[in-house]
């Protein structure tokens, strides 16, 4: 048998299996997005929601924000500085929802951020994976 039959035969094979797959019945499975964006009313922003498995992928950790002898405090590593030059966080509204909320005048002293205004004493802030949160808002990086 030469090299040219064979050939020939795998490509016939290989066509029958291509057409054959594509004639299935079965519908094609769509993958879910690991995070979208929801509008939140009245603003600019979002409201970012993963997929669990995006979350894991991610290690989104948080903490809550304490209260402290100078005001409510968050671990600087929560922190987002836009280009505005204004500082941010994002909460946790709802289990593997955040949103981003602005900090006012806030004082970053030992890898803490003092505030007077922003997030209340108890709510969570992520402080693992700020970046990726900010970037999937915003757009930065795609």
């Amino acid at each position: 048998m030469s090299v040219n039959r064979v050939r020939a035969g795998l490509v016939l094979a290989l066509t029958a299996v291509l057409v054959l797959a594509a004639c299935s019945d079965e519908p094609v499975q769509e993958l879910e997005p690991p995070a979208h964006n929801v509008p939140i009313e009245g603003t600019d922003r979002y409201r970012v929601v993963l997929t669990p498995k995006a979350a894991v992928r991610l290690d989104i950790q948080s903490l809550q924000v304490a209260e402290t002898d100078l005001g409510p405090a968050v671990s600087s590593d929560a922190l987002i500085l836009d280009p505005d030059g204004r500082f941010w966080v994002y909460v946790i509204p709802e289990p593997l929802q955040y949103e981003r909320v602005e900090l006012v005048s806030v004082r970053d002293e030992g890898g803490q951020a003092y505030f007077d205004e922003g997030p209340t004493v108890g709510t969570d802030v992520v402080v693992v994976g700020v970046p990726e949160l900010y970037g999937e808002e915003t757009g930065v990086g795609k």
